[in-house]
């Protein structure tokens, strides 16, 4: 079983994982954008990850601290950014680090020191590049991070693999 979530969908995987995981024998668990909090998605996945001991692997997809903060919004009226970066600065009151979304490669990265070793190995991150040259193989945007890349592919997950295989074109 292969669970992928977008923005939202990804707090629903959580609450899925704590309540079913057991259950559950999933191979792969990847996150695109990921609007769930990081102390949810470490108080979901890490267990899940440890009860499956090597069976379950966690990816992590974000865009690129430039693409997030300069997303356009309702006509460049309201103030730039990501829907996750409204989440955590407007629609959500986070109080530490850990209640910021998961999905922010700002948020996630100084946490990535805190994943334990013994799942450190089920984890990979990748972070997408942001900016002119890279605007053809990489999203640009929170919405393109659910229709540009290529998340039903197996071979996307993986660290190198290469983005001209992964990213539809604009």
């Amino acid at each position: 079983l292969v669970l992928v979530g977008h923005s939202a969908g990804t707090i629903v995987l959580n609450q899925l994982i704590r309540t079913y995981g057991a259950r559950l024998p999933i191979s792969h668990i990847v996150y695109s954008a990921a609007a769930a909090t990081i102390r949810d998605t470490e108080d979901s996945i890490y267990p899940y990850l440890r009860l499956r001991n090597g069976e379950t692997h966690f990816h992590n997809f974000m865009l690129h601290k430039q693409a997030e903060a300069g997303e356009i919004n309702a006509w460049d009226l309201s103030p730039r950014g990501s829907l996750l970066m409204w989440i955590d600065s407007f629609l959500a009151n986070p109080q530490t680090p850990w209640d910021r979304t998961v999905g922010q490669h700002e948020n996630f990265f100084p946490m990535v020191h805190d994943i334990p070793d013994d799942i450190r190995d089920y984890i990979s991150v990748r972070t997408f590049s942001a900016g002119q040259p890279a605007e053809r193989t990489n999203p640009q945007s929170h919405h393109e991070m659910g229709s540009r890349f290529k998340f039903w592919k197996a071979a996307c997950w993986e660290i190198g693999a290469p983005l001209d295989d992964c990213i539809l074109p604009p």
